[in-house]
């Protein structure tokens, strides 16, 4: 018995992207929706504080995770303040992440596990 042609390592994640960017779009409301709600008015205040923020400033920001993915959201919302933005660049990052490891079990050629381990990744 033959088993079937392997699909391409960029399948699953071309389909997870897809889905992805299709919630983030369509489904998820325009306001923040859970941990947006901390996170996006924490973003927009790095925006405001510039591309170097005082030391006040990251001594008290309004939020609980680290300062770096805050600064770098926030610079990207220097670029277009606008919540989908940072939606859709959340999902090409994941997808991107989810394409590498993907890339990477069948440059090892381990694809029959390879294929498994990123559709539970997904």
């Amino acid at each position: 018995m033959r088993w079937p042609k392997r699909a391409p390592f960029w399948l699953i994640p071309l389909s997870v992207l897809l889905l992805d960017l299709s919630v983030a779009l369509c489904l998820l409301p325009h306001d923040a929706a859970r941990d947006e709600a901390v996170f996006y008015p924490a973003a927009q205040a790095f925006a405001r504080a510039g591309a170097f923020p005082s030391l006040e400033f990251l001594r008290h920001y309004p939020a609980p995770q680290g300062p770096l993915s805050l600064y770098l959201a926030g610079r990207l919302l220097a670029l277009g303040s606008s919540l989908r933005l940072l939606r859709v660049v959340g999902c090409l990052l994941m997808s991107g992440g989810l394409l590498r490891f993907s890339w990477f079990f069948s440059a090892r050629r381990a694809s029959h596990h390879g294929t498994l381990a990123t559709a539970l990744l997904a």
